[in-house]
C-alpha cells in the first residue's frame, strides 16, 4: 500500500501547525513554558507571543511538517516498492 505523498504532508503540516499554535497561545496565558521553550530553540528564536509572531510561528511549523511528510511518505513509498 503506497501512502499518498501530498495527503500526508499536508495532513502532518495541518496538525503541526495546529499544535504551535497551541502551544503559543497557551504560553501567552502562562501555562507550557517549557514546552515554548524548546521550540523556540528548535525553530531558532523565530516563534514570538505576538499575534503577527504566532502567525509567522504557524505557517513556519505548516512548511516544516510538510516538508518531512512528503519526505517520509516518498522514503516509504520506495521502500513499498
Amino acid at each position: 500500500m503506497r501512502l499518498s505523498v501530498k495527503g500526508l504532508g499536508l495532513t502532518l503540516g495541518i496538525l503541526w501547525a495546529f499544535i504551535v499554535l497551541f502551544i503559543c497561545l497557551m504560553t501567552k496565558f502562562g501555562y507550557y513554558a517549557n514546552v515554548y521553550n524548546l521550540l523556540n530553540e528548535f525553530y531558532l528564536g523565530l516563534i514570538t507571543l505576538t499575534p503577527v509572531g504566532m502567525l509567522i510561528s504557524v505557517v513556519i511549523g505548516f512548511v516544516d511538517a510538510f516538508i518531512f511528510g512528503i519526505i517520509l511518505a516518498w522514503v516509504y513509498n520506495r521502500f513499498v516498492s
